[in-house]
């Protein structure tokens, strides 16, 4: 997953990127199917060799676009192929708390490809 994050006022996002700092370890996919089962994954960010996307020093800033990733288990592919409703929640202290709804052909989209990985 790619996020990234937005502000078009220049110091405004100097400002919203330093207080972001870490935002891209606090990202859960969460899902729930047909029988009740629920679960839970947690993005990783993909490491890139020799890029870090914190900038550190003086003015410490975390970069306006990260790459994460969600490693899930055996268990846990089968319980989300068929998941009939998904989310995207973060929780950050500077960022707030937000969940966004994962549906129709994102959430069929995602389902198809973790069953090719199965």
């Amino acid at each position: 997953a790619t996020l990234m994050l937005a502000e078009p006022n220049v110091a405004k996002r100097v400002a919203f990127l330093t207080q972001c700092v870490g935002i891209e370890h606090c990202f859960t996919l969460q899902w729930s199917n047909a029988q009740g089962a629920a679960g839970s994954v947690t993005a990783a960010p993909l490491e890139e060799e020799g890029i870090d996307r914190t900038r550190k020093g003086e003015d410490t800033k975390t970069s306006a676009v990260h790459f994460l990733v969600f490693q899930f288990a055996s268990d846990e592919s089968a319980s989300f192929a068929g998941a009939v409703e998904a989310f995207i929640h973060c929780e950050h202290g500077s960022y707030g708390t937000h969940t966004v709804p994962v549906t129709g052909k994102l959430l069929e989209s995602l389902q198809k490809d973790m069953l090719c990985r199965m």
